[in-house]
């Protein structure tokens, strides 16, 4: 499958970034507007799922990162750890 078609299989490095970025910026920014939320409000409840939603989508990147050759998407697998693997302690 990977000979023909190699494209469709080819590393596009603004894709991982911009993915990687938006998941941990909606989920901690999520997560901060559910810690100053009241417990039980409408709001907190969307904002918790949104975090966990969110965060969960980030963390997945751990299998993408695992699959990359290295030098491909550079600088990712470190800003990745400190946006999302070690705060969520799944470095």
């Amino acid at each position: 499958m990977r000979r023909s078609f190699p494209d469709a299989f080819a590393a596009r490095p603004v894709l991982y970034w911009c993915d990687t970025l938006a998941s941990a910026a909606l989920g901690w920014g999520a997560f901060a507007v559910a810690l100053h939320s009241r417990a039980g409000s409408l709001r907190w409840y969307l904002a918790s799922v949104m975090a966990t939603f969110a965060l969960y989508r980030a963390v997945l990147f751990i299998h993408e990162l695992a699959h990359l050759r290295s030098g491909v998407v550079p600088g990712l697998e470190t800003v990745w750890n400190l946006l999302v693997g070690f705060p969520l302690m799944v470095p």
